[in-house]
């Protein structure tokens, strides 16, 4: 896990190296994903959820906080290889972060390749390889449109 193996490197520890220290994990799960809310696996570690136990807020209370701060509006977290993204993310990922794109295409077809799935695992719910799904990336979005609307079209 990307997150012990960081602490591991901050405490100084090296891989299976027994950790001595008590680590409380601060993690940002809000009330509306209260079922990720569990102990951590780890002995040497503590898992907090202050959105939950401390300030019991939702992930919308989160984003007006943030804004009013003048942070801008968060993205909602998710891994990049996540099959439970919809459209929206899958396009907005491909348009607007080709790095994480070219990541996601690639841990889509490395996933075929392992041999419980049989080359028959599918990153999109499409049940094709996501460089094959058509995101209509070529089209303009709505927030295209009414930044160009002239209102001339009589709709």
């Amino acid at each position: 896990m990307p997150v012990n193996r960081k602490i591991r490197s901050l405490l100084g520890y090296k891989p299976r190296q027994r950790i001595k220290e008590v680590v409380h994990l601060w993690k940002g799960i809000s009330t509306d994903e209260i079922q990720r809310v569990k102990p951590s696996r780890e002995s040497w570690q503590v898992a907090e959820h202050p959105l939950v136990d401390v300030a019991f807020i939702d992930r919308s209370r989160c984003i007006t906080y943030v804004e009013r701060e003048g942070l801008g509006t968060p993205a909602k977290s998710s891994c990049i290889g996540c099959p439970f993204h919809d459209y929206n993310a899958w396009r907005d990922m491909k348009m607007k972060d080709p790095d994480s794109w070219k990541d996601a295409v690639e841990i889509d077809r490395l996933i075929r390749k392992l041999p419980r799935f049989k080359n028959n695992a599918f990153l999109h719910k499409s049940g094709k390889p996501l460089e094959e799904v058509n995101f209509n990336e070529d089209q303009l979005d709505i927030d295209h449109f009414l930044n160009e609307c002239e209102g001339m079209c009589g709709v």
